[in-house]
């Protein structure tokens, strides 16, 4: 199963969506280095800052399975 982390968008930066979408660049910054921190431990195979982002995941994990390569 591949994994993926959601860095902004996620529980683990502790912005609600309101927050997120007034956020300025330093709020984002932490928010996102605290999320990482946390979700690097689970080792996730992707990281993304949003869920809008995961339609390139897909596409790069689809290339990589027909590649052969396997999680």
């Amino acid at each position: 199963m591949w994994t993926v982390g959601l860095l902004l968008s996620g529980n683990e930066a502790g912005l609600t969506f309101a927050e997120f979408q007034a956020a300025d660049a330093a709020t984002l910054v932490t928010a996102r280095e605290k999320a990482h921190l946390k979700l690097s431990k689970a080792s996730p195979h992707y990281l993304i800052d949003t869920i809008s982002e995961l339609p390139e995941v897909i596409s790069d994990i689809e290339r990589r399975l027909l590649a052969g390569e396997r999680p």
